[in-house]
């Protein structure tokens, strides 16, 4: 009978501690708001992205929104995060193409009733646009009052992709715990736009650790309660960019990026957390992934468009006291993220090298909205 006295009280301490826990089915992304779907979002902020690095182009070969298009959607989103994208927007417009009377129109619109955060540019060339977006963002924050995000240093990556290649920190005001289901990859279609589906999988045989040529079967579907750890899973992730992205992307229908590939993935806490009730106590959460096997793919009405190369970390933890030192409120954490991606043969023309260009932009940019992401609370035990 004694030996068994440790099991009981952590039974326990699990049972008073699922108040804040709920059981949930791995559902679909929450149905657009007002109408506005996933697909427009994107759209909206490649727009600006591009017409920020080239205000002068007229992107013969990509299918670009008209910059008042882009923000006449961005104006319109009431959905996840429109509050962001919009502060991204600004700072990213401002930043590369001060000049430019239709961009100083986009970004009076995109104030909307926050006039009074026009941020004032000083005149300086030496400034690089990258740091100067830094600065503006920063100075935005009152345009996401729910989750007021800073950014401390420009991106990082490949100038001129392919490959798709990025890294970025971010501090974010919320705890290591609650980002930690946000990040976990089961999640990733619910806090990004980009992604279509993404949950674990059973396969016919071992797939994880990924080999060089490895081909993986997936047999069925598997779950793992949000944020819970779990080692060398294999994931399933279905990434597009599209008009329509919940119609197939092989044959005629034309998208501009659309890929299906099963990742081994791990995630880890530290120090190690044995269940739920206690994410409080992380410094520090990681999410490593890497290709296990290619299943399908297109870039830009080409298919198929192999990938070979998709993998990336991502992590959040606790600041150092010399970071905490530049931020105000607790609790806050530094968000990480950095990840390529390649494709076989993805084309030397310029529309191939312009899109992914963006497509980088904003796949660094909205890892804010991913980290800020809301995800239910759910009751786990890492024994079982």
């Amino acid at each position: 009978m004694p030996r068994r006295r440790p099991v009981l009280a952590l039974v326990i301490v699990l049972a008073a501690g699922t108040g804040a826990c709920s059981a949930r089915l791995h559902s679909a992304p929450a149905p657009p708001a007002e109408g506005m779907t996933n697909e427009q979002r994107v759209a909206a902020m490649l727009s600006v992205h591009a017409h920020a690095r080239w205000p002068d182009e007229n992107f013969d070969g990509l299918r670009i929104l008209p910059l008042q298009q882009a923000v006449d959607i961005l104006k319109r989103d009431r959905g996840m995060a429109a509050d962001s994208r919009r502060r991204r927007a600004i700072a990213k417009l401002l930043a590369y193409a001060p000049g430019s009377a239709d961009v100083r129109v986009a970004v009076d619109d995109l104030l909307m009733d926050r006039r009074d955060l026009t941020p004032k540019l000083a005149e300086s060339r030496s400034v690089r646009p990258a740091v100067l977006e830094v600065a503006i963002v920063n100075s935005l924050a009152a345009l996401t009052p729910n989750c007021q995000w800073t950014v401390p240093a420009p991106s990082g990556g490949v100038a001129n992709p392919p490959p798709v290649q990025w890294s970025y920190d971010v501090f974010i005001p919320r705890n290591v715990g609650d980002i930690a289901r946000a990040l976990d990859p089961q999640n990733w279609d619910l806090c990004s736009p980009f992604f279509t589906d993404t949950h674990l999988v059973t396969t016919a045989a071992p797939c994880c650790p990924a080999k060089p040529g490895a081909s993986c079967s997936e047999t069925g579907v598997r779950y793992e309660p949000a944020g819970k750890p779990y080692t060398q899973a294999v994931l399933y992730e279905h990434f597009c960019y599209a008009d329509d992205c919940s119609s197939p992307c092989a044959g005629p229908h034309i998208c501009a990026i659309d890929f299906e590939n099963l990742l081994c993935v791990t995630t880890e806490y530290s120090p190690w957390i044995p269940f739920s009730c206690a994410v409080g106590g992380a410094e520090r959460y990681d999410v490593d992934f890497n290709l296990a096997s290619w299943i399908s793919g297109e870039l830009l009405g080409v298919e198929p468009a192999a990938v070979i190369e998709d993998d990336g970390h991502v992590s959040a933890r606790r600041p150092t006291a010399a970071e905490a030192a530049t931020l105000t409120g607790a609790p806050w954490a530094v968000v990480h993220v950095d990840k390529t991606l390649d494709f076989a043969n993805p084309g030397q023309t310029g529309a191939v090298g312009k899109f992914l260009q963006i497509l980088t932009d904003e796949l660094a940019g909205q890892i804010v909205e991913q980290a800020c992401c809301e995800v239910q609370p759910e009751c786990w035990w890492a024994g079982w």
